[in-house]
């Protein structure tokens, strides 16, 4: 049989950080505190899923801050439509110089029922604008981490594949203080 891992208790989560805010244009990014500690990552449903599997512990050394929501299609075109690299679409797809090598990467795809008109800056549909931007690729991601970073005298980034699963996974303990883990910590 398959070793168990050791519960992680209450006590070994750190303490929460205070939430900020961070601002521009006409945008505002809400960031959540997560605290460092232990949580077994990995598919905790007996079937599991092949690319989460084996279940094993994974120790987070430092908190760290996450945005509380998704970054919308209102946030990302304003990144779009501020930078200073050259943007460029066709059929579709928007694409940039990342590395400024003289190459193009793929930036997003878009939908015409997800984006406005590309004139002399990118629009979305109005009933759209809160939506999560979808269709980003990791170039994509990173150009606005860096342009962010930039904006705001700071270094914001992408987290981590443990730190995402550890963020989304959520930590509710049961009345021992062993953490619990439940497939969708939502519902």
């Amino acid at each position: 049989p398959p070793p168990i891992d050791p519960p992680v208790f209450e006590d070994e989560i750190g303490p929460i950080g205070l939430p900020f805010a961070i601002s521009f244009s006409d945008q505002i990014i809400n960031f959540k505190s997560v605290p460092f500690g232990r949580f077994i990552r990995g598919d905790h449903n007996p079937v599991g899923r092949a690319e989460a599997l084996p279940k094993h512990s994974v120790q987070l050394t430092t908190p760290f801050w996450i945005s509380e929501f998704e970054i919308t299609n209102e946030q990302y075109i304003a990144f779009l439509n501020d930078t200073d690299t050259s943007l460029r679409l066709k059929d579709g797809i928007i694409s940039g110089d990342y590395n400024h090598d003289g190459v193009d990467e793929v930036w997003l795809k878009i939908k015409p029922v997800s984006l406005g008109f590309i004139e002399s800056n990118i629009t979305v549909a109005e009933e759209n604008k809160d939506h999560p931007v979808v269709e980003v690729s990791w170039y994509g991601a990173m150009a606005y981490c860096k342009w962010l970073s930039e904006k705001q005298s700071g270094t914001y980034r992408l987290p981590t594949d443990g730190e995402w699963e550890y963020a989304v996974r959520g930590n509710q303990a049961n009345d021992v203080g062993i953490i619990v883990y439940t497939r969708y910590p939502w519902g």
